[in-house]
């Protein structure tokens, strides 16, 4: 057996080369798979973050939305024509739906982070950090994000054949639609460009842009959401 120490110079030099290359070799391979893996969890921690806003801020307007219609229906002039109310009428609800929109302008600053859009943004694009619109915003993230796995869900069902044609069309007519609702409420037919896939940092400034350029007041965004929860038939 040859001995190590009988090797020439050379051959020993060559050696450990070559093992100090697969040394840097294992380590590199180390090291991007240390660094996939980093990756991947931080995506699957920003997935988790979205849908956890996402779950609060959907329990928050549907146990919101019942309350905003009890307003309506003690002021059935506000759907109509808000202006025929006085001053003194309009102060007393306006400080009751203020109450009650606050806690989803807050949750949809909380859901806006997971989607990577700061404060300094939003604060640039409405002056008043109470904005009740900012309220609107959430609401439109939610429609597209229901509406994506919606999509989802009945693509899955007719790939495996899990639904037949009747259930199908039951299931897609019986359901009210997330984005002709936010429509509906809020007027913008635009946002139906931005609805064609996942919801994005973009996206979700775009939709921030839109509903900023619309006037409207804390009665003006309790009457959409009214009507966005009743086209959604939760009342």
């Amino acid at each position: 057996m040859l001995q190590l120490k009988t090797l020439p110079l050379w051959a020993k030099r060559l050696g450990r080369g070559l093992v100090a290359i697969f040394v840097c070799k294992v380590c590199l391979l180390g090291a991007a798979m240390t660094l996939e893996s980093c990756q991947t969890n931080e995506e699957e921690y920003k997935t988790l973050q979205q849908e956890e806003a996402l779950t609060s801020f959907e329990v928050l307007v549907k146990n919101t939305t019942p309350k905003i219609k009890h307003l309506m229906d003690e002021h059935p002039a506000v759907l109509k024509n808000p202006d025929i109310l006085d001053q003194k009428s309009v102060q007393k609800l306006e400080k009751e739906v203020k109450s009650l929109l606050q806690p989803l302008v807050h949750s949809t600053r909380k859901l806006l982070k997971s989607y990577q859009v700061e404060d300094e943004y939003l604060n640039h694009e409405f002056a008043d950090p109470n904005d009740p619109r900012i309220a609107l915003v959430g609401l439109f993230l939610l429609a597209a994000e229901s509406q994506e796995k919606q999509g989802i869900a009945l693509n899955f069902a007719q790939a495996f054949g899990t639904l037949s044609y009747a259930q199908d069309t039951q299931l897609t007519e019986s359901k009210p639609d997330w984005v002709d609702c936010m429509i509906t409420a809020v007027g913008i037919d635009a946002v139906v460009e931005f609805l064609k896939g996942n919801v994005t940092e973009a996206i979700a400034k775009k939709a921030i842009k839109k509903i900023a350029s619309r006037a409207m007041g804390f009665i003006g965004a309790a009457v959409a959401l009214y009507e966005f929860g009743s086209c959604m038939q939760w009342y």
